[in-house]
């Protein structure tokens, strides 16, 4: 999650400013009041504060755009002992056969909380590399692997029109992202169940016959938003 650690916009403030179209008042409002919230998230914060939702969710969406770095994706000078990263495990997972056209990756549901494309990202060009095939057939097969973020994503359906570690300097097409992920992002209170949108990740996971939890800190809020009491019990029946 996003917290006063990592969501540094202070150095960035005036650049924010001019590509998310914030008053700059606003930024040092949001910024000030989200710090001395000792808020754990803007997750958090934004449920708590409704009148920063608008500027809560254009920061979350820059800082994470300033972080989408290709070379990081699939660096080759890791330590030894970070190397062997779980996307790197997934795509092999997947990938185990030879031929592009046994490819299925229909079998996998992924529930995320996270906001971030590198995980869409990083599938889509190993998948392109490891096989040698155009990035149109890959994205048209992973649609066979549903990923569902939580909270909703920064726009995983605008690769093209902003691909993945797009320089900060480009001003129209920064600010156009920015709008766009700020309608996509999902803020929800505590207690409040979005239906519409947990509705078919319970499903999801009621279905799985099983079940891996990756860099979950089971967060009451988000346990409670994934029907653990139906869908983790250990007196459930299984499937």
């Amino acid at each position: 999650a996003l917290s006063n650690r990592n969501l540094k916009l202070e150095t960035h403030r005036a650049c924010f400013s001019e590509r998310a179209h914030v008053e700059p008042r606003t930024i040092r409002e949001f910024l000030s009041r989200f710090r001395i919230s000792s808020a754990l998230s803007i997750d958090t914060f934004l449920a708590r504060n409704p009148a920063f939702d608008e500027v809560g969710k254009a920061a979350s969406a820059y800082v994470l755009f300033l972080h989408e770095h290709l070379d990081a994706l699939h660096a080759d000078d890791l330590e030894a002992s970070d190397r062997d990263n779980w996307y790197q495990y997934l795509v092999n997972t997947l990938a185990r056969g030879d031929d592009w056209n046994a490819f299925d990756p229909c079998w996998l549901t992924i529930v995320t909380f996270n906001y971030d494309r590198s995980l869409e990202h990083y599938l889509q060009t190993s998948l392109c590399n490891m096989y040698g095939v155009a990035a149109e057939r890959v994205r048209e097969r992973l649609q066979k692997l549903r990923i569902f973020h939580v909270y909703g994503d920064l726009g995983v359906d605008q690769f093209d029109q902003l691909p993945y570690g797009t320089p900060n300097r480009d001003n129209d097409r920064r600010h156009n992202a920015i709008q766009h992920a700020v309608k996509r992002l999902k803020i929800m209170k505590e207690g409040r169940d979005d239906n519409e949108a947990l509705g078919p990740i319970r499903t999801a996971i009621q279905d799985s016959t099983n079940i891996a939890f990756l860099g979950f800190s089971f967060d009451k809020m988000n346990v409670d938003r994934l029907n653990y009491n139906e869908n983790f019990r250990s007196d459930s029946p299984p499937k």
